[in-house]
């Protein structure tokens, strides 16, 4: 069984500036145009970090079945290459990730104009 801490690994958190960024930007400038609205900022920065973790467990799956991430990997071990989490697991993390993910952006849908 997996623990917190192969969890927290796999979600590659390092890797979330990238998705976060625009959304900070993108959420300046309508603060600038008086545009802005927190829930759906918020919701937004959700859904982006969502979708970059989704990536990086899809990425974790994938890199495994092709044997990318061998002993000779350099950088941070993968929990799913060391047999930490499971390919079943991460699956299942990422389908509800995906599903929760879906949810949050069809709110998005619902407010938008």
């Amino acid at each position: 069984m997996p623990e917190i801490k192969d969890w927290v690994a796999a979600l590659r958190l390092k890797t979330l500036p990238a998705s976060i960024s625009p959304v900070l930007i993108a959420s300046a400038y309508a603060y600038t145009k008086g545009q802005f609205d927190w829930l759906a900022a918020i919701v937004i920065l959700f859904c982006a970090s969502m979708i970059q973790i989704i990536t990086n467990f899809i990425n974790e799956i994938y890199d495994f079945k092709k044997g990318a991430d061998g002993d000779d990997r350099l950088g941070s071990t993968r929990g799913v290459s060391t047999g930490r989490i499971s390919v079943h697991a991460m699956w299942s993390a990422s389908s509800i990730s995906i599903v929760i993910t879906i949810l949050a952006g069809l709110y998005l849908v619902s407010i938008s104009d």
